[in-house]
């Protein structure tokens, strides 16, 4: 496949938008007819247990990296104050909160862990506000504000409102603070977040599918080291990861598009054609059936960038929120103590 077809799929992925309902994958439609998909995430259905969530499992591999580097004073400080037990119990309920809270997911009330589409429907979630392109500055439903950049940054503010120093004291508001922040930004390390490209888009559940899959597989590729000590300033970083992530978004269009292309038929299901002319129904894949990618090697190594990706820039956020909550001034001059 050309770069320019290639580029025209990611396109027609990221706008062919089609409605939310409660119906199962186990059926086809139309574009436009409602398919039971939710606004997936970074998989999430544990406060303390990481093999049950990506955002917890890349958080700990971040600060893992860090822990890697005690001649640095704020990475130093970074894994002592993440991994105080009271700080830690509040930055992880805020880790998980924030996909689950009415408030935080943008629903009308809040959704238990393990929720099924009909009751994601019943709470009117979006989690509008766990998207950001940094290209049009916007979330997927076209607005600036809320976005998982604005979101990140109000719950960084809300972590040191009073005072950087009860952050790094490990006040436990600022750690649960912390933990939202968190949250909203490790969305920005996932491609189809720095996209706008949700679960209800074509191939419907293709987000959360590719999500769900990435918690079953992410144990494969803890990142030994990071890229070095960030520099400059908080909101520039948080930029770049947004830009960073969206720049995988491409080859990750490919390892799917190519593995339905090469499996055709898989387990009974028919693996139809992703980049098919929308006027081409029967041609075309509607739903997303993992069957049709699980597996694939070049899905899979996809998937392993996106994850090594998410911890090296983690561990350079906390770093950099870290050096700001102890005032270490410019981080990246920072040396040995």
């Amino acid at each position: 496949m050309d770069t320019k077809h290639l580029m025209a799929v990611a396109l027609a992925l990221t706008t062919a938008v089609v409605a939310c309902s409660a119906q199962s994958d186990e059926g086809d439609g139309a574009d436009g007819e409602d398919v039971g998909a939710t606004e997936g995430k970074w998989d999430a259905e544990s406060v303390d247990n990481e093999h049950a969530s990506t955002h917890l499992w890349i958080v700990n591999r971040g600060i893992d990296l860090l822990a890697k580097h005690p001649e640095l004073p704020v990475a130093k400080s970074a894994v002592a104050f993440m991994n105080e037990p009271n700080c830690r119990t509040n930055w992880q309920q805020g880790l998980i909160d924030a996909d689950f809270k009415a408030v935080y997911n943008n629903g009308r009330h809040d959704l238990a862990m393990g929720a099924n589409d009909a009751q994601v429907a019943l709470s009117g979630a979006t989690w509008e506000s766990h998207f950001f392109d940094v290209d049009t500055g916007k979330n997927y439903k076209g607005a600036t504000s809320p976005t998982a950049l604005t979101e990140a940054e109000l719950h960084i503010k809300r972590s040191m409102e009073d005072g950087a120093g009860r952050l790094a004291s490990g006040n436990a508001k600022a750690c649960y603070e912390l933990g939202l922040a968190l949250h909203y930004y490790t969305d920005m390390t996932q491609p189809m977040h720095a996209t706008n490209f949700t679960a209800t888009m074509h191939p419907a559940k293709l987000h959360s599918n590719l999500e769900g899959y990435a918690m079953e597989i992410q144990a494969r590729y803890p990142l030994e080291e990071w890229s070095g000590a960030p520099m400059g300033e908080l909101h520039d970083y948080i930029l770049k990861t947004a830009r960073d992530s969206k720049e995988l978004w491409v080859p990750g269009v490919k390892a799917v598009v190519g593995a339905y292309a090469k499996r055709q038929w898989e387990h009974g299901v028919m693996c139809r054609v992703l980049d098919a002319n929308p006027l081409r129904f029967i041609a075309r894949q509607h739903i997303d059936y993992r069957v049709c990618w699980e597996g694939d090697p070049d899905v899979d190594a996809a998937i392993g960038t996106t994850l090594t990706s998410a911890q090296d820039h983690t561990a350079k956020f906390i770093y950099l929120v870290v050096a700001k909550a102890v005032g270490a001034g410019d981080p990246s001059r920072e040396g040995p103590p």
